[in-house]
């Protein structure tokens, strides 16, 4: 049986962990220590706090080391070990907001209140299913709001854009895990142009997500190496993330969401749409597709 104790940190924070012994204790502490350290930089310079958080997690096993993530509102480590990730977290200090997972320990999150509690996925609203969309719309999310609903479960749609294509992902995947959005959502790139998701962010949101009753994918429903995705540069073809899109989202309703986004955003069929994804992610070209032309038989291939 897994239970709740508190850790008091530097930051003021309740952390949850286990009752007695458990390998992950050495690390939940430096856990708790570095988020207090970074947290004091985090508003003034989010390299030094990448920095100290980084600097002031310590693998205790061998083969175990962390990946960490800072941006403006958002501090994210997950802890990696050989096959897979043992412990993730997201943290939003300005809110005292956190979500912290261990490997078949549960998700627990925190609202800046008084206790952690199990996240509920998918109940968002009572009226409608609330779905995190880019900032920049494109016609194919018109075909995906048409199948969800002529197909759909029934309830309205609510989408909520996020801040801007450059900022937004992290934050929106935790507005999820923390029961305000039903669902996130973030086509492949060749479809609309979006920040990628960091891997030490695709690592902690992953286990998460699976820890806490939900699945996180690309939209077509395949999950992600996330161990191969922690060292892959983040602006290339070595990232699945911006080539096939995320979707993350409770169990139940993930098939529902995985066909409607399947059918809106075609996977690719040539090289020339690889080539034009390549050009995307690099910030290389920003134009209308791209076509191949023969000139002389007028006949083209457009990606």
């Amino acid at each position: 049986m897994f239970a709740l104790y508190s850790l008091v940190s530097s930051a003021g924070l309740q952390l949850p962990g286990l009752f007695g012994t458990h390998p992950l204790q050495g690390e939940l502490r430096a856990l708790q220590e570095s988020l207090g350290a970074a947290t004091e930089l985090l508003p003034r310079d989010v390299a030094c706090a990448r920095a100290a958080l980084k600097s002031g997690l310590v693998a205790q096993q061998e083969g175990q080391h962390w990946v960490t993530h800072a941006d403006k509102d958002l501090l994210i480590a997950a802890l990696l070990g050989p096959t897979k990730a043992l412990l993730g977290v997201a943290y939003r200090p300005q809110m005292r907001e956190l979500a912290i997972a261990l490997l078949d320990g549960g998700t627990f999150v925190h609202r800046g209140g008084e206790q952690f509690e199990t996240p509920v996925l998918g109940n968002a609203s009572p009226v409608s299913n609330v779905i995190s969309t880019p900032a920049e719309w494109c016609h194919e999310m018109d075909d995906l709001v048409v199948h969800l609903q002529q197909t759909g479960l029934g309830m309205p749609l609510r989408l909520i854009p996020r801040g801007s294509k450059d900022e937004g992902s992290c934050e929106a995947l935790l507005e999820v895990l923390l029961g305000r959005t039903d669902v996130f959502l973030a086509p492949p790139v060749r479809f609309a142009a979006e920040a990628t998701l960091p891997p030490a962010a695709l690592c902690a949101f992953v286990l998460l997500f699976g820890e806490g009753g939900g699945y996180v994918s690309d939209v077509y429903g395949k999950s992600f190496d996330v161990l191969a995705e922690a060292g892959a540069p983040i602006y290339s073809e070595a990232s699945a993330v911006p080539q096939r899109g995320l979707l993350a989202c409770a169990d139940a309703m993930h098939p529902y969401f995985v066909r409607a986004a399947s059918v809106a955003f075609p996977r690719q069929r040539s090289d020339l749409q690889r080539l034009s994804d390549s050009l995307c992610v690099k910030g290389e070209y920003d134009g209308p597709p791209l076509r191949l032309v023969d000139d002389e038989n007028n006949n083209y291939e457009s990606s």
